[in-house]
């Protein structure tokens, strides 16, 4: 009940946050799946709670992502390809993919829930043919890497460094990029 009270203080304590809670909520009251418009025109939705759509909400709102955007197609030549390695939902895949039409872009996300809303999101924006998606790990090793799935809080997963399996923590396959391009190209 504390946190409830706490969470209700901060957002009626910015107007921002007051604002963007209330188009969450009432999207969700009705039955709609809330979404975030990216600069290259390309949506993400399918966010698991409130904290998650203000994160990347704000991460894209505070980002630079228009000069981003500019130095991808910049950087990547038409048919050329790209790796978005920590994909979390699609915000550089989706954007590099709108941006640099005919390149691939392979994203790598090893956190199943975040995954899910990955491939989602790409779906949304009929994205298959560019996005290459792959549920592992880029590492400096081939084998697996034991992470945390904090459903609740997303924005805390991380490598887990410790031995000691708790609940929300799994294994991940990992891949060095080296072997990864030697396997798909």
């Amino acid at each position: 009940m504390r946190n409830f009270f706490k969470n209700t203080k901060t957002i009626l304590s910015n107007q921002e946050i007051a604002t963007l809670y209330s188009k969450w909520s009432l999207q969700k009251f009705i039955g709609l799946d809330p979404k975030i418009k990216i600069p290259s025109g390309g949506l993400l939705g399918h966010f698991r709670h409130f904290s998650e759509f203000y994160y990347v909400n704000n991460s894209i709102n505070n980002m630079t992502l228009k000069r981003e955007q500019k130095l991808a197609q910049s950087l990547i030549q038409d048919g050329g390809c790209a790796f978005d390695i920590g994909a979390n939902v699609g915000v550089f895949s989706i954007m590099m993919a709108l941006s640099c039409h005919n390149t691939n872009i392979h994203a790598f996300e090893p956190i199943p829930s975040t995954f899910s809303i990955l491939q989602s999101n790409i779906q949304d924006n009929h994205l298959e043919n560019n996005i290459i998606q792959n549920k592992l790990a880029a590492s400096n090793v081939c084998g697996y890497i034991n992470f945390t799935d904090r459903l609740d809080s997303p924005c805390q997963n991380k490598i887990q460094i410790s031995e000691n399996y708790h609940f929300g923590n799994f294994l991940s396959d990992c891949i060095t990029i080296d072997v990864y391009c030697h396997k798909k190209m």
